[in-house]
């Protein structure tokens, strides 16, 4: 059969020509296909032609630049606007059936790269030809270093892609047809060439995050991509579903060789087993893809569930109920247990109450000065360390009253307080110092404690003025 043609526009406005090839019986699978660099999508109607006959659908485009595409010849501004072409032509395919990528030479490291990038929907698998992961010939570092540097200012010029028509097949025919064609072109745009070597090389560092089911075909004689350079890719990756099959004596178009017959039913083979969608999905004959027919099919399956679910959550959901009252039951008796540790907090409470009712007499507006003694506590160590003597002669009434050192609880949270309360005349004292009277009538507050310190040393100059009577 012949393929269908069409166009679509690209997000730049460049037009690219579209192939379709659609079954004539039911469609089971459809495929993407990306060719190679200097060539178009129409040198694989035979090969598609029987992927139709085999149920499968195919949506070939020719890339921008090559082939029926407009664009500038042989050029691509880059890697990111490649794939948002390819990934315009993907969006064709029937979202209902199997999606597979496939790609050839340039086109294989360019559906690599696609099928490398999470998607919502993943295809099935990728099929790979001859992929461009290194060249099998030297590139000369002075050629590509005077092509980056010219693309700078004029990414459109072309120059010869320096390969050789007789090394794409041993078939002759195949060779003649390929000179013959006036759609294919021996040129490459500097700008092209400036990212397509290494993004091509780039693609053995991410072989190893490559998960998708995996066909890779190439010529074991081929003088244009490197063969090695694919069995390293095949090695690296970490597909579970991946299958290697070097062919000997093919060069590089392998699906344009003397055996290509081969080659084409064993894609088609491996194909098959991976088709996720049952037959009855199937498109009929001559029918878009994008009408909404294949839903038909499963419409029937879901009208079903429903009778047998409904009857079965029911009995689910009576069984459960009957037993949910025990748990229920349970909670209630840990909820009435907890109370008994809530009781016993509040004697805790109940302590520190005591020290809080006397407070409020000295301080009856400032409550928050009672939270934020903390600060001033730290501070008054500094006046302690002036008024080491009273410290010295204390004692003696540290030894009388051991009974309180036995319950420091109360006499500490007394006396902690007024020292809390105390660092405010303490603060405001070196103001006081030149007028000493107005302390001492503030002072009364703190009697309780002072009488003692200041008896003492009345004491002494009593004890003085007795000696000089003698």
């Amino acid at each position: 059969m012949t393929s269908i043609e069409g166009n679509l526009v690209a997000s730049d406005k460049v037009k690219l020509f579209t192939r379709s090839w659609k079954p004539a019986g039911p469609t089971l699978a459809t495929v993407t296909f990306i060719h190679g660099l200097g060539e178009h999508s129409g040198r694989y109607e035979h090969v598609f032609s029987k992927f139709a006959e085999n149920g499968i659908a195919v949506n070939a485009y020719d890339q921008r630049g090559f082939g029926k595409s407009s664009g500038p010849r042989a050029y691509s501004p880059s890697l990111d606007q490649t794939m948002k072409d390819v990934a315009m032509v993907a969006a064709s395919a029937n979202p209902n059936l199997p999606h597979f990528i496939m790609g050839h030479s340039f086109g294989g490291c360019l559906a690599l790269h696609y099928t490398l990038k999470k998607s919502e929907r993943d295809p099935t698998g990728c099929i790979i030809t001859s992929p461009l992961i290194k060249p099998a010939f030297k590139v000369s570092d002075a050629k590509y270093l005077v092509g980056s540097f010219i693309s700078k200012f004029w990414s459109t010029l072309t120059v010869d892609n320096g390969l050789n028509p007789t090394h794409i097949s041993r078939d002759e025919a195949a060779v003649a047809l390929y000179k013959e064609d006036p759609l294919n072109t021996a040129k490459v745009s500097v700008g092209l060439g400036k990212w397509m070597i290494p993004k091509a090389e780039q693609l053995l560092n991410l072989a190893p995050t490559y998960t998708l089911p995996l066909l890779l075909i190439h010529g074991a004689d081929d003088m244009i991509t490197s063969a090695k350079a694919s069995q390293s890719f095949f090695d690296r990756c970490q597909s579970q579903d991946k299958t290697l099959k070097l062919w000997e004596n093919m060069y590089h178009e392998v699906l344009n060789e003397k055996d290509k017959d081969q080659v084409i039913q064993m894609i088609i083979d491996w194909i098959k087993p991976r088709l996720q969608a049952p037959q009855s999905q199937a498109i009929p004959t001559g029918q878009d893809q994008s009408i909404p027919q294949p839903v038909i099919a499963p419409s029937i399956p879901v009208e079903e569930p429903p009778v047998h679910v409904e009857p079965s959550r029911q009995e689910d959901q009576q069984k459960p109920v009957e037993e949910p009252p025990k748990p229920h039951e349970e909670p209630h008796k840990a909820l009435e247990e907890p109370p008994k540790p809530v009781d016993e907090p509040p004697k805790h409470a109940e302590e520190p109450p005591k020290p809080v009712e006397e407070p409020p007499k000295q301080v009856d507006e400032p409550p928050k000065p009672v939270e934020e003694p903390p600060k001033p506590v730290d501070e008054p160590p500094k006046p302690v360390e002036e008024a080491p003597k009273p410290i010295e002669e204390a004692p003696k009434q540290v030894d009388e009253p051991p009974k309180t050192v036995e319950e420091p609880p109360k006499p500490v949270e007394e006396s902690a307080k007024p020292v809390e309360e105390a660092p405010k005349p303490i603060e405001e004292a070196p103001k006081q110092v030149d007028e000493p009277p107005k302390p001492v009538e503030e002072a009364p507050k703190i009697e309780e404690n002072k009488p003692n310190e200041e008896s003492k040393p009345k004491n002494k100059k009593k004890g003085k003025k007795k000696g000089k009577r003698n």
